[in-house]
């Protein structure tokens, strides 16, 4: 059932966010964890914290 969640990200990424929006989130999770993963390996990520963060109830450490 958890898997739900990380759908939802992604439904919740694609149909909500601007184009623009999308490109400077993922820039600034590059700039954050140092790498040069693409969007599609970002957007995974984002996915797999997000359903994380609906099982535990809890963001990761240094999180904003």
């Amino acid at each position: 059932m958890v898997d739900v969640y990380h759908e939802a990200w992604h439904g919740f990424s694609q149909l909500y966010l601007t184009r623009a929006e999308k490109k400077a989130l993922y820039k600034e999770v590059q700039k954050k964890l140092g790498t040069k993963a693409d969007f599609f390996e970002i957007e995974e990520m984002l996915a797999e914290d997000f359903r994380e963060y609906v099982r535990t109830g809890k963001a990761k450490a240094n999180s904003p």
